[in-house]
């Protein structure tokens, strides 16, 4: 398995996401795959495992950024963030 995988099937709360209301949650990645397949069906593609692809492309995306590891464990990223993030891997595929 890949370390990225690892990271988020196991031990989700490698980092946080701070929500509109400004309460702080940890990341899970599977609630990035059911927004992105939410997007798919509005688009008229449901498709899960291209929104499960789509949703391991943002987290290697964000690991890529420097956002894991022990130095930014406790980085926080806002919801908006995350959002831009998807957008832009959507636009990509």
């Amino acid at each position: 398995m890949a370390e990225t995988d690892l990271r988020n099937s196991e031990n989700t709360s490698i980092f946080h996401i701070k929500k509109r209301n400004g309460k702080i949650v940890n990341f899970e990645q599977s609630k990035i795959s059911n927004a992105i397949y939410k997007a798919l069906a509005v688009a008229g593609k449901s498709d899960l495992k291209l929104a499960e692809l789509l949703a391991t492309k943002l987290v290697n995306k964000i690991d890529k950024s420097g956002y894991f590891g022990t130095a930014n464990k406790d980085h926080v990223l806002s919801v908006e963030d995350v959002q831009d993030m998807v957008e832009s891997i959507l636009i990509e595929e």
